[in-house]
């Protein structure tokens, strides 16, 4: 870009939880002053996939642009910004709700905070809920020991990274008020993220477990996983053998038949993982902090 070159083009990225629609207003605003305004649609896959579709945007453009990135957008720019078409990055930082603190929310807040996300946007969005969990925990275990029925529901556990303190929190939450609800898919996955040894501690501080029906594989997968969750049974095999005395090779036909009875004590799984594999839907085993035993339950759709 040349010494006083006018820019004329301005390229907007969204951040993490918008599509490329939530730059509406500032798009209308600025074409009205003459700009041309191109919207990123990035994809959120991954930072680099979105820096890469943000370089498309900029090697069409036949002159130098301002990129402008809200909120997560402000990563991509970053990375974008060395592409010989920007002449300026901008950071939009100012926004017009109020500002939102996920510490001030379980300090102060009511209600329920969802953070949803679409699964497209789960690889570059993972690190960042996973922090923002570990930042509500760790304020709700900051507070004085009180029963404040705060409960935080991590559903997809295995898609998720890997959310610092966990293993810690189940087991001192409760002391504070929290409560957690996680659901996972794989166990391998998740085995993947926390390590074998805390992925199994992570499940067994969980006080109540409900097992829905779930996939196996050539090592075990998820369903061997559960079964030896649920235990194993003592049973008791009974063998019965008939056969005939006989005093001497020409015994008369008439000799008396004798029966033997054995019993073999064999211990196996309760639950086996293929029966696991094949539950109807809303239907699975369920084992409560309070009861000694698992139990077979099935739920209605609600409706």
């Amino acid at each position: 870009m040349s010494a006083g070159q006018e820019v004329k083009n301005i390229v907007l990225v969204r951040g993490g939880f918008v599509d490329g629609s939530g730059w509406q207003g500032v798009y209308d605003h600025l074409t009205a002053d003459g700009y041309r305004v191109t919207v990123v649609q990035n994809p959120t896959l991954s930072l680099a996939g979105d820096v890469a579709a943000t370089h498309l945007i900029l090697d069409g453009l036949d002159g130098p642009a301002v990129l402008v990135g809200h909120s997560y957008g402000g990563a991509v720019i970053t990375e974008a910004g060395n592409h010989p078409n920007v002449a300026a990055l901008a950071y939009i930082q100012a926004q017009r709700a109020a500002s939102f603190s996920v510490r001030n929310w379980v300090r102060t807040g009511s209600g329920s905070l969802f953070v949803p996300y679409q699964a497209n946007q789960i690889a570059a969005l993972r690190s960042i809920i996973a922090t923002w969990m570990r930042l509500a925990i760790v304020e709700t275990m900051s507070h004085p020991e009180e029963d404040q029925r705060l409960w935080f529901i991590v559903d997809e556990l295995d898609s998720l990274g890997a959310i610092e303190g966990l293993k810690d929190a189940l087991a001192r939450l409760r002391k504070f008020g929290g409560r957690c609800v996680l659901g996972f898919q794989s166990i391998a996955q998740v085995s993947a993220t926390y390590g074998g040894g805390e992925a199994q501690t992570i499940v067994e501080n969980c006080g109540n477990t409900l097992i829905l029906r779930c996939a196996g594989s050539e090592h075990g997968g998820t369903s061997q996983f559960a079964s030896r969750l649920i235990g194993e049974r003592e049973v008791i095999r009974r063998h019965t053998a008939r056969g005939r005395d006989r005093e001497g090779l020409f015994a008369p036909r008439g000799a008396r038949r004798s029966t033997n009875v054995s019993e073999q004590h064999v211990v196996e799984n309760a639950v086996l993982a293929a029966e696991l594999e094949q539950l109807p839907d809303l239907s699975g085993y369920l084992k409560t902090a309070a009861a000694p035993h698992w139990l077979r339950v099935s739920f209605r759709r609600a409706g």
